[in-house]
């Protein structure tokens, strides 16, 4: 079984807890530095920040949260 890094981005409006957008990426493999998981919280963080600046243009409460963990990979 092949295990790979998944990245998963949720954005929600705190001031309701609505989720607002949802993402899983499995990243790719080897990863730049060697060490998967950091290039996929790097990653996440830049991608959260976008995110997070054009949610809240329409709700001001948006906010990401990044994860970053091993799975099995599904064909």
């Amino acid at each position: 079984m092949i295990r790979v890094v998944v990245l998963y981005l949720l954005v929600f409006n705190t001031g309701t807890g609505d989720l607002l957008y949802q993402e899983r990426k499995q990243m790719p493999m080897p990863s730049e530095t060697g060490n998967p998981i950091e290039d996929c919280r790097i990653f996440g963080i830049n991608k959260a920040y976008e995110l997070t600046a054009k949610y809240q243009l329409t709700y001001p409460h948006a906010s990401t949260n990044v994860d970053c963990q091993w799975e099995d990979e599904v064909k």
